[in-house]
């Protein structure tokens, strides 16, 4: 599989997902809210009915393109999630213990293609360099390429914090202070998504490095009228990663599954976390913003059973409703179509008590 690879230089962002705070911020962008994004950009550009039509080029069952969420990446160094399967405790010499395990957020590239090879966090503990409270993992070959602050752990890859801002109440003159949450990356590092195109368009191909371009500059993320999300987003060349189809699979993307894809949550060794994504919508007819619907995506990194489907999952029609009545007037998409990546069949079968087998077939068989 071919996968395109595009870079998002920025310095901070707030990526909110925790209904109305505003202290808390994610370490990357997930591929609904930045669908989401590129539709509104869209509308702002083009206007409401070539906004309309774009996305329901996406509800057919054959959309043009999908995407990955946006991870960090420390220059060329891409993190991808971890399989979920393989945050499972082991009986391995060495493991760390299971919450170590699972808090784990991030690792490279070149530890995820072990990862997808069958290996897991606890067979790779050992020899992995661990970064950010041991929450992301690196192969030794791979610091080598980290600035040298980085590598000597002096300086982060990128921090969250919380920024102080103040409100005044305009009746009262009355001052009252809240923080926001926000991501901030090093010099040379920044964030990464993954493009992979089904059903090729020559035309949107042309168009869409314009799009991103115009989404960087109006930005990414929450609360973009104070300066956070202002970036460039820019085409970084490609990767080459294992098909998913008729496999067992990782999603890189939120995924909201189809009735008839059910079967892939109900693989023997099918892992994988729900999240209620919620949020606010500003519509670009000048309407009051408005509480969208919840929609509940199985996260990235989540391990699935055999599809055939190249790009699994569906879009949803988020807008919110009260009894009979629309106030927006139009389709809020939430984009759950999921950017899976195959997963070479499991060499080890971790059973219920944390012990491993091996799962490779009986040659003799």
């Amino acid at each position: 599989m071919n996968m395109e690879i595009w870079h998002i230089e920025g310095m901070r962002f707030h990526f909110g997902r925790h209904g109305l705070g505003q202290e808390k911020t994610s370490s990357h962008f997930s591929s609904d809210s930045l669908f989401a994004a590129l539709v509104a950009r869209v509308a702002v550009l083009q206007g409401q009915t070539k906004a309309k039509s774009f996305g329901e080029r996406f509800s057919d069952n054959k959309p043009p393109f999908v995407l990955s969420s946006a991870f960090p990446r420390a220059g060329e160094i891409l993190f991808f999630p971890p399989p979920q399967t393989s945050t499972k405790p082991m009986d391995v010499p060495g493991a760390p213990k299971p919450k170590k395990l699972k808090q784990v957020r991030y690792v490279s590239e070149g530890l995820f293609r072990i990862l997808l090879n069958g290996k897991t966090l606890a067979e790779e503990w050992k020899t992995a360099e661990k970064y950010h409270d041991k929450k992301v993992l690196l192969t030794k070959s791979e610091v080598a390429q980290l600035s040298t602050t980085i590598r000597a752990r002096k300086e982060p890859m990128w921090k969250v914090t919380r920024q102080p801002r103040v409100t005044i109440d305009r009746a009262a003159n009355n001052s009252t202070i809240y923080h926001t949450g926000q991501v901030v990356f090093n010099r040379g590092c920044g964030l990464w998504f993954g493009l992979r195109w089904l059903n090729p368009d020559p035309e949107l191909e042309a168009q869409l490095p314009g799009l991103f371009a115009e989404l960087g500059h109006a930005g990414l993320g929450g609360e973009r009228s104070s300066g956070f999300g202002t970036c460039k987003i820019a085409p970084a060349g490609s990767i080459q990663l294992p098909e998913a189809a008729n496999k067992p699979w990782v999603s890189l993307s939120r995924y909201i599954p189809n009735d008839n894809e059910i079967p892939a949550l109900e693989y023997p060794q099918a892992a994988y976390k729900i999240e209620s994504v919620e949020g606010w919508v500003k519509s670009t007819h000048g309407k009051k913003d408005e509480r969208r619907k919840t929609a509940h995506m199985l996260v990235e990194g989540s391990v699935l059973g055999p599809l055939e489907a190249d790009a699994p999952g569906q879009m949803v029609d988020a807008q919110p409703s009260y009894g009979d009545k629309k106030p927006l007037g139009h389709t809020v998409w939430r984009n759950g179509i999921t950017l899976g990546v195959g997963l070479n069949p499991h060499r080890l079968i971790v059973t219920d008590d944390g012990t491993a087998r091996d799962g490779s077939p009986d040659p003799a068989e």
